[in-house]
């Protein structure tokens, strides 16, 4: 195929039929030799992106590109990105990095990719990903699982972030190609999306669940599950969040640098049974309290989890003596011979077939999100934080006032009785 010789970028020259760049560009010399077979329009393409680069000052001369190691890649990638992010994600990031840096960081990126039959073990390729990915299959986690395969494949993501950061917008170091571009993805299942009582709302095994939860764990075990909202967020949840639009109907103003992945601020109603339970609380706090923080030393009482867990186990064994029976007559004179109250006898009855497995706090979050689809699917993603940029509709279009967001929790808002006193 014959190349194109016209040339309409000054310095961009057709020479034996190879392609050269020569210019200078705001005092910085850029040349360039392209390969054999390049085309002009590809040539041109090139020539216009690093022009760009020169006048954002993001310009790396190819003099400057070298071998380098992932572990300077990855200190790169952390010093020019990651270390300006949010707190609360830059302690999960530092973690993935560290466990990447354990196993890929004395590896090397030559300045130019090896070619075919020379890659020497110490140059970085998509088998060292995939050993990778085997190796640390089996590792655990802090509660003795296996790590998952999501939790492995945003540590490889991070590895090729930080990759593809250092092939076009670092400043400090420059590589010219991305070794594990065509590692193989493991597969993963679908998630499970375990809910409790098939999603419905006030069912039989949650409130054996909130009935085992411990009097300390309830508050937060209950915001949970009225709220909808991420674990993480309700432990950020201040006193000065809470606004009251009349004295029985209240919204929880999420501001958005603390709203997990989405960073969206959104309005979350509260239901009367939560309110019935905070509304002392509220009067007692301070307006940038925490609600789930220890009064003396103000740590996050993150051992909340774990009460959570020990309610999970006791309803697990309930209900397995209970699937014992076959009529409710026989169990409730063995249970009752073993000092079983009449409450923990009808809750474990009515809760037979629950398993417990994969029951975690999230549960809590999909049940109630199942529940408020049924009312309204849109109010509820908006509610939830489900709402993206991507989605037009929810974006740009639809609006979500105090009356749509009240009934999700079966309450009626009338713009007659609009306070909106702020808690704080």
């Amino acid at each position: 195929m014959a190349i194109n010789t016209r040339i309409m970028v000054r310095g961009l020259r057709c020479i034996d039929r190879r392609y050269v760049f020569d210019r200078v560009v705001n005092g910085i010399r850029i040349y360039h030799r392209f390969v054999d077979g390049t085309d002009g329009k590809t040539a041109e393409l090139w020539v216009s992106k690093k022009i760009s680069e020169v006048v954002s000052h993001k310009y790396i001369p190819e003099s400057k590109s070298c071998s380098l190691t992932v572990r300077q890649i990855l200190n790169a990638y952390w010093e020019e990105h990651l270390s300006g992010i949010s707190s609360k994600y830059k302690e999960t990031r530092k973690y993935h990095l560290d466990r990447i840096d354990d196993f890929f960081g004395p590896l090397t990126i030559p300045a130019l990719p090896p070619l075919h039959g020379q890659v020497s073990s110490g140059i970085l390729t998509a088998a060292h990903v995939e050993r990778y990915i085997k190796m640390r299959s089996q590792d655990k986690n802090k509660s003795g699982s296996n790590i998952s395969p999501s939790t492995i494949q945003d540590e490889i993501n991070i590895l090729i972030q930080a990759i593809n950061h250092c092939m076009g917008r670092s400043a400090l170091v420059r590589i010219t190609y991305n070794p594990v571009k065509g590692y193989i993805r493991p597969e993963q299942k679908d998630p499970l999306k375990i809910v409790l009582d098939e999603g419905m709302e006030g069912g039989p095994e949650w409130r054996a669940i909130f009935a085992k939860c411990s009097e300390v764990v309830k508050p937060l075990v209950l915001t949970l599950y009225e709220t909808g909202m991420r674990p993480i967020e309700v432990f950020s949840m201040r006193r000065n969040w809470w606004a009251e639009c009349s004295p029985d109907k209240w919204i929880i103003e999420f501001p958005p640098e603390f709203a997990e992945k989405t960073l969206k601020e959104r309005r979350i109603p509260v239901s009367l049974t939560l309110l019935g339970v905070m509304r002392s609380r509220l009067q007692n706090m301070e307006s940038d309290d925490l609600f789930f923080s220890s009064p003396r030393t103000g740590a996050i009482r993150t051992n909340h989890w774990q009460g959570f867990e020990n309610a999970v186990k006791r309803v697990q064994e309930m209900v397995k003596n209970a699937s014992r029976f076959s009529e409710f007559t026989a169990f409730d004179t063995w249970a009752l011979s073993e000092g079983w109250n009449s409450d923990d006898i009808l809750l474990a009855w009515d809760a037979k077939g629950f398993t417990g497995t994969g029951v975690t706090p999230y549960a809590l979050r999909r049940t109630r999100l199942s529940a408020w689809d049924a009312i309204d699917e849109n109010a509820s993603r908006y509610v939830s934080g489900h709402v993206s940029k991507k989605d037009s509709h929810n974006s740009h279009y639809i609006r979500f006032p105090l009356n749509r967001l009240f009934k999700l929790v079966g309450l009626e808002y009338n713009k007659a009785d609009l306070r909106l006193v702020k808690s704080g």
